[in-house]
């Protein structure tokens, strides 16, 4: 399953889209640089994935996939470690 959530707001700066999931990584005068590093493990904590693709001037999306059938997944995990 795919989620996407997409804006029109002013985007990301280039360099700032290269920590966006650092902890600690803000650039809001009270943030605390913790909320995207959280969801990324939430996400991969249940085998999907985030990802952000922002243009400057143009907006954002925020793409969040997870598995439909988590033993599905589990299988194809076990395969690649295992062989």
């Amino acid at each position: 399953m795919q989620i996407q959530v997409i804006d029109n707001g002013v985007g990301v700066r280039d360099e700032d889209k290269r920590n966006l999931f650092k902890a600690f990584n803000t650039t809001k005068s009270k943030g605390m640089g913790l909320g995207l590093v959280y969801c990324k493990q939430a996400f991969e904590a249940h085998y999907g994935t985030i990802s952000i693709d922002s243009n400057l001037g143009k907006g954002t999306t925020v793409t969040i996939s997870l598995p439909l059938n988590l033993e599905q997944c589990e299988s194809e995990i076990h395969e690649n470690i295992h062989g």
